[in-house]
Formats: C-alpha cells, structure tokens, sequence
C-alpha cells in the first residue's frame, strides 16, 4: 500500500534514514480562513507534543515520536524531524494513524 499526504504535499528521507523533510501543502487555511503553514505544526509540537503539562491528543506524546526526535521548522512549508533510530517505522505508524502527522 501507499501513504498519502494531507497536509504534507511531499516528504524526503535523508540518506542515513535519521530526518524526515515534510513539504507542507501551500493554500491550506484553517475553518476561520487563516492560512496553515510550518508555524502551525511546530505550535502542535511545542505545546501539546513537548509540554508534559498537557494531555495529549490521541497519545501524541514524546514517546510516540521517540525520545529524543526533535522537529525543526525549515521555512514556511518545510519542517523537519530529527530521529534518533533510522527509519523509525513504529513512529511513523503512529503518526499517520491519528496522533499526528500533516
């Protein structure tokens, strides 16, 4: 099967499978027309995905992305996760299955 995108037009591994570059679809606004870019995703991650003072959100927590990934806004379409496991496929599941991934 294949993986589609919703919010993440494209994604890039690097070569050692340890970042993940997510090129963010331009034009998506949020229901009050305002425009949803990197800002957005990197709010998720700081305040519900970091902060240990929130519930999260279906399980969004450090440990589903891995200890240690960080996530790095690239521009105003591009972030960029970091792992500390290559190709963290147990992760990944996790985030395209309704934690959380654009």
């Amino acid at each position: 099967s294949e993986t589609l995108h919703n919010l993440a037009k494209s994604w890039d591994w690097s070569a050692d499978g340890h970042k993940l570059t997510m090129h963010l679809v331009e034009g998506a606004k949020w229901s009050d027309g305002v425009p949803f870019n990197a800002d957005d995703v990197m709010f998720y991650w700081d305040d519900e995905v970091m902060d240990p003072n929130v519930s999260p959100l279906n399980g969004a927590t450090q440990e589903t992305f891995g200890v240690g990934t960080t996530l790095k806004k690239i521009d105003d379409y591009t972030v960029e996760w970091t792992f500390k496991d290559a190709f963290p496929k147990q992760h990944l599941y996790a985030m395209a299955y309704g934690t959380f991934c654009p």
